[in-house]
């Protein structure tokens, strides 16, 4: 027993009067009625450590001799308050049958070079490894010179031997036919429509992938991006028991190092993972058990037997896909120390020469950034087309409604490219950079608590009928959510700008520090400002599209799951595979 961590389950303790209290654990498996002690030692005893720290904390806090200490620690232990590492550990379950070779979408708009590049280093990829991959281009351009353009460059892929297929504007129209009737409001309409398109967005790219892929399993790789999958210059071999999202990063000067290559094919990497429960990797690929230490029993829920993995990601390397450097200081101790290493030069927040990802792989149980594989067997969401954030919509409104899932975080790393000036260290300084579909995914999660129903269906039918139980607020009501979110949001960052400044020390260059400080006032400032009524009008729009998609999207999947996504990608040129 001494050699084990222990720590108070995770849970809320309600007042009874007298000292006493009433509890529950987080995920609502236990509850207990506690004495005024027990009441002190689930406040004290938080986080794991051994027997004998927990001891002395409540010896300190309560004024317990050690005997009495020990005594209250054994019995929280019989009671089953107060867990051991080891109970954490989920019961071993078989290997499931490897999920199929992903169909790969390259989403497109009207960068004919960056297409071109992206598809050729596809294909060396696919050579490097020795696998013939399948790949599905999804042209978000209207009818015109970039449409034609871009069907002419896979049409030169085709000749060179790819299995690969073009869904552009002709393809569109006659599959809009068949999904949509005359009574489909225009609002739905644009998730899947280009026609008439108030701003610039890839959701519809997206939510097209997202449905022609309906059954199988997909990969979501933009024209902008670059392949091999490299991976950080270090990378641990088993899993972290850090769930968090926070990215790791390094920052160079001038010019990108040749990140190592990934010796493996990546995609027969990730079809190990996706599609397995948790335990089965917890078993299979270990655990890295040094991190409990210091760490809230919550903080492992993920590795709960029942969660199948259905998602991966990657980090990226060369420029950053985000227009602003607000987070590149908000990151843990080494990344920050490598990016205020002297000497310290400004033009490394401007995110052109960096990667960001993760050097030891984490499960988590939510995600944000796009996957390179996707488990597209049972129904899936769709990304608003009111916000340009349309993974973080996405991967919001997946774990609403399948609150089971898992996510994997790899160490590996997909190339951004081509190098652009986008103003990052400008936009920094000015109010933080909030997406419609930030909003939207923060809507989804918060009314998933409210959710108790298992089938996805049903809870997005649920989540869409929340959302128009919102829209019916009165608009001052509406506007206090939005700001009740975009402050949340803004304090996140500025404590840990905060937070960055004290790890950073005394020795923190001038002109970093200058600069979060501008970042610091600009968010303070904008928060005694109203919401402009042009993002009001926009997040009413994100959440009126969910309203209206609740029982026409999962409809619409299963039509291509039944069949018409089959068709669809028959005529588009691509082989079966």
């Amino acid at each position: 027993m001494q050699d084990q961590l222990y720590a108070f389950l995770a849970g809320t303790a309600w007042s009874a009067g007298a000292g006493h209290g009433w509890w529950r654990a987080l995920d609502g498996s236990k509850d207990a009625w506690l004495d005024p002690a027990e009441v002190a030692a689930a406040s004290v005893c938080v986080r794991f450590a051994p027997l004998a720290q927990h001891a002395q904390r409540l010896g300190a806090q309560l004024g317990l001799s050690p005997g009495d200490a020990d005594a209250l620690l054994l019995r929280l232990i019989s009671r089953g308050l107060m867990v051991a590492t080891a109970t954490l550990v989920p019961p071993e379950l078989p290997e499931v049958a490897m999920i199929d070779a992903p169909i790969i979408v390259i989403r497109t708009y009207a960068r004919a070079d960056g297409l071109r590049h992206v598809l050729q280093s596809l294909r060396d990829d696919g050579q490097r490894h020795d696998t013939r991959r399948s790949y599905l281009v999804i042209d978000d351009s209207d009818a015109g010179d970039a449409a034609t353009a871009n069907a002419d460059i896979v049409a030169g892929f085709v000749q060179a031997g790819m299995n690969i297929g073009y869904f552009g504007p002709e393809l569109r129209r006659r599959a809009l036919d068949v999904l949509m009737d005359a009574q489909t409001p225009e609002i739905a309409r644009l998730a899947l429509d280009v026609v008439g398109v108030r701003q610039g967005t890839g959701a519809r790219a997206w939510n097209w992938a997202t449905l022609l892929c309906a059954g199988r399993t997909l990969s979501f790789v933009d024209d902008d991006c670059e392949f091999p999958v490299r991976q950080p210059q270090h990378v641990h071999r088993i899993w972290s028991l850090q769930g968090s999202l926070a990215n790791e990063g390094r920052f160079f000067d001038d010019v990108m190092p040749e990140l190592p290559v990934s010796g493996e094919d990546p995609y027969l990497r990730m079809r190990r993972i996706v599609g397995q429960s948790v335990a089965t990797i917890w078993h299979r690929d270990g655990v890295a058990r040094n991190h409990f230490a210091g760490r809230l029993t919550s903080d492992f829920h993920i590795w709960q037997a029942q969660r199948r993995v259905l998602a991966a990601s990657s980090g990226i390397y060369g420029g950053h896909v985000y227009n602003s450097s607000v987070f590149f200081s908000i990151t843990d101790h080494a990344s920050l120390k490598d990016l205020l290493r002297a000497p310290f030069r400004m033009d490394r927040l401007d995110g052109e020469c960096i990667w960001q990802g993760v050097s030891a792989a984490r499960m988590t149980s939510s995600a944000v950034y796009t996957p390179l594989l996707l488990d597209a067997r049972e129904l899936l969401p769709f990304a608003g087309s009111f916000g340009k954030a349309d993974d973080t919509a996405f991967f919001g409104m997946l774990s609403a409604i399948e609150p089971n899932a898992a996510y994997a975080y790899l160490p590996m790393l997909v190339g951004h490219r081509p190098p652009e000036d986008r103003g990052r260290r400008a936009r920094a300084t000015k109010e933080l950079l909030l997406d419609n579909n930030h909003y939207l995914g923060y809507f989804v999660q918060r009314a998933a608590t409210q959710l108790f129903g298992q089938d996805r269906a049903t809870r997005f039918a649920a989540l869409a009928a929340l959302a128009q139980d919102l829209l019916r607020a009165r608009d001052a009501e509406f506007v206090s959510d939005l700001q009740t979110w975009r402050g949340r949001n803004i304090a996140a960052v500025v404590a840990g700008l905060d937070e960055a400044r004290r790890i950073a020390g005394a020795e923190a260059p001038s002109a970093w520090l200058e600069f979060i400080a501008q970042i610091e006032h600009a968010n303070r400032a904008a928060m005694a400002q109203p919401m402009a009524a042009q993002r009001v009008g926009h997040c009413r729009d994100a959440l009126s599209q969910l309203a209206h998609l609740g029982e026409r999207w999962p409809k619409w999947w299963d039509q291509m799951a039944g069949g018409l996504a089959d068709e669809l990608r028959a005529a588009s040129g691509l082989r079966p595979g």
